[in-house]
């Protein structure tokens, strides 16, 4: 197994503008809203190989997962899903090992 992690600036400005405007709308009717928005992410990829039983390859296999913090100070963690993430790592790899002669 081998992990690696990446942080990353997490702020849209959609995100805070929707919340200030939340929170000024709320106070005009007299309740009270802490604003929340997202600060910072670490994004984090585990590889996990295994032996193929049928032949001589090794089977591979990537996780993403993103740990989101908010400006409150809270994380929630979220998996990436989306297949950008992978054909990107593969690529990347496919590369790194051709020049080297080896085949992904």
């Amino acid at each position: 197994m081998l992990a690696g992690s990446k942080d990353r600036d997490a702020t849209e400005a959609p995100q805070i503008a929707g919340q200030i405007a939340l929170t000024i709308g709320l106070a005009l009717l007299g309740v009270h809203h802490q604003p929340v928005w997202d600060t910072d992410q670490l994004i984090r990829v585990t590889l996990t190989t295994r032996p193929d039983p049928i032949g001589q390859q090794t089977a591979l296999r990537a996780s993403f997962e993103r740990i989101v913090m908010n400006n409150q100070g809270m994380a929630r963690a979220e998996p990436l899903e989306d297949r950008a993430f992978h054909d990107d790592l593969y690529a990347k790899l496919r590369s790194g090992l051709a020049t080297r002669g080896v085949t992904l």
